[in-house]
């Protein structure tokens, strides 16, 4: 019964959520999912909580953080040349979708699998992302609305102005 399992049923309320996010934002195929959910598990046992303590530190110690990406990043992975053939070229375009225990978990769009490497080279500063809303990037571990920005900015200085006015401290202009 999901009304007896709370914690349980937040969490993933709270996965699918990223997932549901992660994949609208990067348009990736929604047959991806799977690797969503992992990464956004993986991510969430790193990410602080509200007494401060990170769930995998409890459990493994400290932590290197150096590793993390970007999701949905590009990236290019190492490919093994053929032998004899010297001009081959010697990596593959494709987008990180997660861990694995000794690398990243990539998709290659065009074979159409997600493989697993630790040569890799990565652009995070060249993520592909919906561009069907307006999305302002207000740092690398955010977004937010512009239209809804503004907005709030406007209606807090009109505000603002009411207050002064109903004060006797100002006339409007």
């Amino acid at each position: 019964n999901s009304q007896q399992n709370g914690v349980s049923e937040r969490m993933i309320r709270t996965l699918m959520d990223r997932v549901r996010t992660l994949l609208e934002e990067t348009k990736l195929p929604k047959y991806l999912w799977g690797e969503c959910v992992n990464s956004s598990a993986y991510l969430l046992n790193r990410t602080p909580t509200k007494n401060g303590t990170i769930p995998a530190e409890v459990y493994h110690g400290k932590l290197d953080i150096s590793k993390l990406k970007v999701f949905g990043s590009k990236a290019w992975y190492y490919v093994q040349p053929n032998s004899g053939n010297k001009i081959e070229a010697r990596g593959r375009e494709v987008r990180m979708v997660g861990y694995a225990k000794n690398g990243y978990r990539l998709y290659d769009a065009e074979e159409n699998r997600v493989i697993v490497s630790r040569h890799v080279k990565f652009d995070e500063s060249d993520i592909v992302f919906n561009q069907d809303r307006p999305y302002l990037s207000v740092n690398s571990e955010s977004t937010l609305p512009v239209h809804r920005e503004e907005e709030t900015k406007e209606k807090e200085d009109s505000d603002d102005e009411d207050e002064d006015l109903e004060k006797g401290n100002g006339t409007r202009t």
